[in-house]
């Protein structure tokens, strides 16, 4: 490979003159391989060659999977692109796992570095049923050896080998696609319209922030109706429009308001939900023009704008009401946490007590449960490499470690059919189907941390695993004396708990202190933070504010969007909240967003919020 000139091969290097007055030579090879090198470690083919590496650790028996789908190698780098291993995850000593011997069906032990866990060995030793792909000339599925990429049931090869169309967006069409994407042609028809109407998943109160760069600080509402649109800005003044939408656009035809008889196009997705709140980013387009490419245009063209939005989910105790009351809760009763110290590992993924944020953080991945320390620390979840190459202390993932996403499944042993389960505590659908099948159901435990016992729990139960696991692992929490590592940065939010004051607040938290305030300056807590407290993600002992001389218990879950990390921080005095419904009700809930790294997203440029506005 060469870069301006230079071979990267080896590092020989094919300097220009000019170069060699203006760069050191041993200084830019190094960073021509610091630059292009993403991987370190797939070239490693046997377990003790790979973990005598920095970043590398070891799945047996199968390489380990991407985000996107595809297959990566046995040994893998920490530092790769996002990955998971279904299967024995090893960072320190290579463990012998089981093969299945075709002639008996049974498992065997074979050599360190190589097998599988006993149960999933169990699960798949047999007979291979037949498999099929489909042909995507012909459009028929054809009998091809088991373990050929793409493969699966006639069934399933059967329901899914038709030709596929895709919605084209100026045509208001649709049109023929490559094999593998798309849907089929009656979907994609009902899809493909215009409809005059809302969308039944944004019909409500929506309250949010604009984000793209430039922004007009304050709080925004977002009323949709079922064919209309109401929108306060941070200086009160309203606009209305009549509302149709498109696969995944909406158009809003001005009828009140300063844009009166402007049509705007906008670009919407939704996810990233917390656990009061759904969240939507939204883009909005310059007036009488098409809508935004992306959301990434959108944030840095000068007359389009993005909002970030949350909406009361339902059964919960969240409720935006424009005649809610502005009265602030009041906390009493505070009394300060137990004495910090601090705990044993010195594996910084631990902070992250979380799927979603652990995944988030660079060099971790989540393992379905907590894993075994090779010093005999406390065993976490949420484990990785430190940033020089090292598991530090080493580990095993004797569950599913993941990489990529949380989405997991776990079997329902009424049914025994295979469901979705809160994040971080299942395995794959994969796994999880070759395992839900009638027979004796496994016991699980959850270690209670107010006895450090393990207590036998219905399967399924977040933080359960088997009882030789929550033994392992149930020990006293440890404090340290820091703010989590995923809760560090700058933050725009709202608060959303009964009786919430309407308005824009700015977080802002240190290694090691917090503050939030209000957009106008008003100290809401500025305090001392520290984790470790049972119960609680973070204590906050609070040294300015209405609150000072107290200490506040927190619960902190993140999850992100296009855009931005989303966050949701409650906060009650005396204990933790027993969780986020009950802090709704006793205590203080924001909704909180921080710019994602790499992303246009800039907080800094926020305008004034007497800023006059050109768009909806």
């Amino acid at each position: 490979a060469e870069y301006m000139g230079i071979s990267t091969t080896n590092c020989h290097l094919i300097v220009p003159p000019l170069m060699k007055h203006l760069l050191n030579l041993a200084a830019l090879c190094s960073l021509l391989l610091v630059a292009s090198a993403t991987d370190e470690c797939s070239g490693f083919s046997s377990c003790q060659s790979c973990l005598d590496n920095k970043f590398c650790g070891w799945c047996s028996p199968s390489p380990v999977v991407y985000a996107d789908g595809t297959l990566g190698h046995r040994c893998a780098d920490q530092r790769d692109g996002k990955w998971d291993c279904f299967h024995l995850y090893q960072t320190s000593t290579c463990v012998a796992g089981y093969v299945c011997n075709p002639e008996t069906a049974q498992c065997e032990l074979t050599v360190p570095g190589e097998g599988d866990r006993l149960e999933d060995c169990q699960a798949g030793c047999h007979k291979a049923a037949d498999v099929y792909k489909c042909n995507s000339d012909s459009m028929t599925c054809e009998l091809v050896p088991s373990g050929t990429p793409g493969a699966t049931s006639l069934d399933i090869c059967s329901q899914q080998c038709h030709a596929n169309y895709a919605c084209n967006k100026e045509s208001y069409g649709c049109e023929p696609v490559e094999y593998g994407k798309g849907i089929p042609l009656s979907e994609c028809e009902t899809q493909c319209q215009v409809h005059n109407n809302t969308p039944i998943a944004l019909v409500g109160n929506w309250r949010g922030l604009q984000i793209s760069n430039g922004n007009l600080a304050g709080e925004w509402d977002f009323f949709f109706g079922e064919q209309t649109l109401t929108v306060v800005d941070p200086n009160n003044g309203k606009t209305t429009a009549m509302l149709s939408s498109f696969v995944d656009e909406l158009e809003a035809l001005v009828v009140a308001g300063a844009q009166t008889g402007g049509r705007y196009r906008m670009k919407y997705s939704l996810g990233g939900d917390g656990p009061e709140t759904r969240h939507m980013t939204l883009a909005v387009g310059v007036r009488d023009s098409r809508s935004p490419k992306d959301f990434e245009e959108a944030m840095m063209t000068e007359g389009q704008a993005v909002f970030v939005l949350a909406a009361c989910k339902d059964g919960v105790a969240c409720k935006f009401d424009s005649i809610v009351s502005s009265l602030r809760p009041t906390l009493s009763s505070l009394k300060a946490p137990a004495p910090l110290q601090v705990g044993n590992s010195t594996d910084r993924c631990n902070v992250h007590t979380d799927c979603s944020s652990c995944l988030a953080a660079s060099l971790c991945g989540w393992c379905s449960a907590p894993v075994v320390y090779d010093d005999g620390s406390k065993g976490f979840q949420c484990a990785g490499f430190d940033e020089a190459g090292q598991a530090n202390p080493p580990y095993k993932c004797f569950g599913l470690y993941k990489r990529t996403d949380c989405a997991d499944y776990a079997c329902d042993t009424t049914t025994m059919q295979c469901k979705l389960v809160p994040e971080g505590t299942g395995t794959s659908r994969e796994a999880c189907e070759n395992s839900c099948k009638q027979g004796p159901v496994a016991k699980v435990y959850r270690c209670d941390q107010s006895t450090t016992q393990c207590e036998e729990v219905p399967a399924g139960t977040p933080g359960a695993s088997s009882l030789d696991i929550c033994q392992l692992t149930c020990s006293e929490i440890k404090p340290h004396n820091t703010t989590p590592a995923d809760m560090q940065g700058e933050w725009r939010g709202l608060a959303v708990q009964l009786g919430y004051t309407k308005g824009e607040y700015v977080f802002v938290a240190t290694e090691d202190s917090v503050e939030m305030r209000t957009l106008s300056g008003a100290v809401v807590f500025v305090a001392q933070a520290s984790t470790g407290s049972p119960g609680a993600d973070v204590v906050f002992q609070v040294t300015q504010g209405p609150y000072a001389g107290k200490s506040l218990y927190g619960l902190f879950q993140l999850t992100s969007g296009p855009e931005t990390l989303i966050a949701t921080l409650a906060l009650k005095a005396n204990a933790a909240p027993s969780s986020f419904d009950a802090a709704m009700q006793e205590g203080l809930v924001f909704v909180l967003l921080k710019c994602l790294e790499g992303k246009p997203c800039n907080f800094h440029k926020a305008s004034n919020i007497n800023t006059q506005i050109s768009y909806i």
